[in-house]
């Protein structure tokens, strides 16, 4: 698995840690605090003073839904000793965090699951697609992926006049804002070796995590999905919560 954790330095600049979990390397760089909206991060660390800075803590409150952001303080880390991390250490600290961020966006689905359920049955016969860009959006936080592809079967309108309908695969993929699009040769190959799998209203396909890899497949109202997503963990927690997830939605 590859991730990216920031530390804003000062109001200007903010240290970015790559690390790949698989290859074991571990590197950092100085960017922009504007260029903060364009990086994929799984973690924000920030220094209580920092907050002082009404234009920098409107900055990174523009982030807050799509990753935890925390005070250094709170895992004892400065600046200097963030970028010394070694990957080890750099893995105590993402699973900490992120654990801890994933857990929470657990519970709150499911404490407030029946309005989320009949928000998204709101959306299914009049807008598929912005079910679909609100589900990979949800799935994204509670999984705490740093990458995720939903792909379903849709209709598309074909024909002189447009009166014959031809089944098509969407997938909606991004680092933080869904972008759906009609898939093409592979996303019909990949619904295809998942067929099987659709008979079941949620199911752990595949799951490798020494890479971090995880599939999952399923069924919305006999409406076949297929997530494939980077994880840090799944626990059976998660597991739970999201098959009770998608099964309502198929109530």
């Amino acid at each position: 698995m590859q991730c990216q954790m920031g530390y804003v330095k000062n109001s200007n600049q903010l240290v970015v840690k790559e690390m790949n979990f698989v290859n074991n390397t571990n590197t950092s760089k100085v960017i922009g605090i504007e260029e903060l909206s364009n990086h994929n991060l799984q973690v924000l660390f920030y220094e209580e003073e920092q907050l002082e800075d009404d234009s920098l803590k409107e900055t990174m409150l523009a982030s807050a839904k799509f990753f935890p952001i925390r005070s250094a303080g709170d895992l004892s880390l400065t600046v200097d000793s963030f970028e010394k991390l070694e990957i080890t250490e750099a893995k105590h600290v993402l699973d900490k965090v992120l654990g801890n961020w994933v857990l929470q966006n657990n519970i709150t689905l499911l404490e407030e699951l029946f309005q989320v359920v009949d928000h998204l049955n709101e959306l299914w016969p009049n807008d598929r697609t912005a079910f679909f860009e609100e589900l990979w959006f949800m799935l994204k936080n509670n999984l705490g992926a740093n990458e995720i592809k939903l792909v379903y079967n849709d209709l598309k309108k074909i024909g002189k006049n447009e009166d014959k309908n031809a089944l098509i695969q969407v997938i909606i993929e991004g680092d933080k804002i869904p972008n759906p699009k009609e898939g093409g040769e592979l996303e019909k190959r990949l619904m295809d070796n998942y067929k099987d799998e659709f008979v079941n209203l949620f199911s752990v396909a595949e799951f490798i995590p020494e890479k971090g890899q995880l599939v999952l497949a399923g069924s919305i109202k006999k409406s076949p999905f297929l997530v494939m997503a980077n994880i840090n963990d799944f626990t059976m927690l998660q597991k739970s919560i999201i098959q009770t997830f998608i099964t309502a939605l198929s109530r």
